[in-house]
């Protein structure tokens, strides 16, 4: 018998169970590959393009708690952030290529074009607000306006 097995357990036939987790080897397996040089190689290239999305919609998007209720309200919401995401990043993108600058005005501007196939197309224009705000696309002194589009989640 072991000396310490009153501090060890304190069962009536002293036995301790220990209960693993269904995927705990395949986590240990993962822990050991993580500090293969290769998966460090690999991982720093993750690092930089797909963890650092995800870090931007947590932090910049509030997208780490949400207020709304229902998988359907929050799904809604998700997509909506994604989608300005990439809305902002295509701003960036045509600011630096300079092939248009960014402009809510006219019936040919980008984002006019971008209203059009979104809202009018599908048919969700009353549930959708508009607002006008300027970005900071590199700088604190270099900003341009474009639209954001926010979906309206009160029930109608």
């Amino acid at each position: 018998q072991c000396p310490y097995i009153e501090k060890c357990t304190m069962s009536r036939n002293h036995t301790k169970v220990v209960t693993r987790h269904i995927w705990s080897e395949y986590m240990e397996y993962a822990e050991e590959y993580r500090h293969v040089f290769q998966y460090k190689e690999i991982y720093k290239q993750r690092r930089e393009t797909i963890e650092r999305v995800f870090a931007d919609a947590k932090e910049r998007h509030g997208l780490r708690y949400t207020m709304l209720r229902g998988l359907e309200k929050v799904k809604m919401q998700a997509t909506l952030t994604f989608a300005c995401m990439n809305l902002k990043k295509l701003a960036i993108w045509k600011h630096r290529k300079r092939l248009q600058k960014p402009s809510v005005h006219g019936k040919n501007s980008f984002f006019e074009k971008i209203k059009y196939k979104l809202l009018y197309k599908a048919k969700i224009w009353q549930r959708v607000w508009i607002t006008r705000c300027h970005i900071c696309l590199r700088s604190e002194h270099d900003t341009s306006t474009v639209m954001l589009f926010t979906y309206n989640y009160i029930a109608q």
